[in-house]
């Protein structure tokens, strides 16, 4: 059996009269977890939401947070504008099985050891009796399962008492590093306050903001704790995993994306705010390509996304033609329409440019030199290797299949999705001699096939 020096550890929690004592609960202030407006809260690491208990705020008329705030009418002790309390509700009336809370101690419980808290609480009476005595746990960890039970509060009705419950650690609680309030079945709703110290003194109103909700590719954003109340502060952030911790500053600068929050602490109160949060967005790098096309007789410039990096509808963009804004500022122009409505002459090659803001703010660049606009299909090429005319080019064309005949209506030629590849060869690679020949295309896009003719000229 383990043998411990036999000793009496007092844990006394603030009874709100501006007094504050050594304790054992390291959340007094129940601020690792922030009110709800509907809906249970999410546990901390150091007060558990074991079953749908909640968190509720004094905003100075009403309580604030969790879905009993609309009938709880019941003000808190000395009036505390910002101090939280916890509602258990019964199991009648509330949640069959009754609710629970798990506060985490500094320290593990000694076998043999005496412990004294003292827990300011109230019935909330509604639809019950009237009475509160929550049952009183110990556990190594925030679960019901295998917790010990160590007894009830004392009863109290609709006025804040302050009462102590003491009790003798067990050899089963030994270690056990967790206080289990409860509310049974037979049991009445009610509320258990902070142990905090009088928060009406010098409450920090404190909020997290940065200098831009998202950052781009190779910048960076400034996150701060903004301050409504002049005073001597200590900052405690939670910052995203990977991100070292900034330490006790009131502002910093990063490039790590995710959420960043802060506890502010007034140093000459020692009142701390709520887990203040602000989000900081990082969109990946996005990348686009311009492609080029006919539209009937319209030489098309379109934007066209890479592996969905990014909104095409969110977004915007400005072209230019030779460093030169072109008006339109579409995801897609018509670089033919332009040129035959502008009075300026333009000449090939033709550099062309848009730049790409996408609703984050994040801008990225694509260009592309233009070395012919046409959509009309050519009546004659002369393949003399001169670099001119060489080839039957529809490459813009979006041709399925193109079929070239002779005068007399027989096929020498024929190419599925074709571009540009006919230069006056037949079928078995021989030249054709210079002549008029006749040609059918049909299109990618079902659109009615053509015909019409085209000189080749040796």
């Amino acid at each position: 059996m383990k043998k411990h020096t036999n000793q009496i550890i007092v844990l006394l929690f603030l009874i709100f009269n501006n007094t504050l004592y050594s304790q054992n609960i390291v959340d007094d202030c129940f601020n690792t977890v922030t009110s709800v407006a509907s809906g249970d809260f999410n546990s901390s690491s150091d007060l558990a939401n074991i079953f749908s208990s909640d968190v509720i705020e004094w905003d100075g008329n009403n309580w604030i947070g969790g879905y009993p705030a609309t009938n709880i009418t019941i003000p808190p002790p000395s009036n505390q504008i910002s101090c939280k309390a916890i509602f258990l509700g019964n199991g009648t009336t509330w949640t069959a099985g009754g609710e629970s809370v798990g506060l985490r101690l500094d320290g593990p419980l000694v076998e043999g050891t005496t412990y004294t808290f003292d827990i300011t609480y109230i019935s909330h009476g509604f639809g019950s009796n009237g009475v509160f005595e929550p049952s009183f746990y110990t556990n190594s960890s925030a679960t019901l399962s295998s917790a010990t039970l160590v007894g009830t509060l004392m009863p109290v009705g609709f006025v804040w008492e302050t009462n102590s419950f003491s009790f003798v650690a067990s050899s089963s609680q030994d270690g056990d590093t967790w206080v289990i309030l409860k509310t049974e079945s037979s049991g009445t709703s009610g509320l258990i306050n902070s142990f905090c110290q009088n928060c009406n003194i010098n409450v920090p109103n404190c909020s997290v903001s940065v200098n831009s909700e998202t950052i781009c590719e190779g910048s960076s954003a400034t996150i701060a704790a903004s301050l409504s109340t002049p005073g001597n502060y200590t900052f405690q952030w939670t910052v995203p995993t990977g991100l070292p911790n900034p330490g006790n500053v009131s502002s910093f600068s990063t490039d790590i994306d995710g959420i960043y929050s802060v506890i502010v602490t007034n140093v000459d109160t020692n009142c701390s705010s709520n887990n203040a949060s602000g989000m900081l967005d990082y969109f990946s790098d996005f990348d686009f390509t311009i492609e080029q096309y006919c539209d009937q007789n319209d030489f098309i410039l379109e934007v066209v996304l890479i592996n969905n990096s990014f909104s095409i509808q969110d977004s915007s963009f400005i072209w230019q033609l030779n460093n030169s804004n072109i008006i339109e500022s579409d995801y897609m122009i018509s670089l033919s329409s332009y040129l035959n409505f502008t009075s300026e002459i333009e000449e090939l090659p033709l550099n062309i440019s848009v730049s790409v803001t996408t609703k984050n703010n994040c801008t990225k660049t694509g260009s592309l030199l233009i070395e012919q606009v046409f959509c009309s299909i050519p009546q004659g090429i002369s393949p003399d290797d001169n670099g001119k005319n060489d080839f039957f080019d529809l490459s813009l064309l979006g041709i399925k299949k193109l079929e070239i005949f002779n005068r007399w209506g027989t096929s020498v030629y024929q190419k599925n999705n074709y571009t540009n590849e006919w230069h006056g060869q037949s079928n078995s690679g021989n030249k054709l001699p210079t002549s008029t020949y006749f040609y059918i295309v049909e299109f990618k896009n079902n659109s009615k096939p053509i015909s019409g003719w085209v000189y080749l000229n040796r």
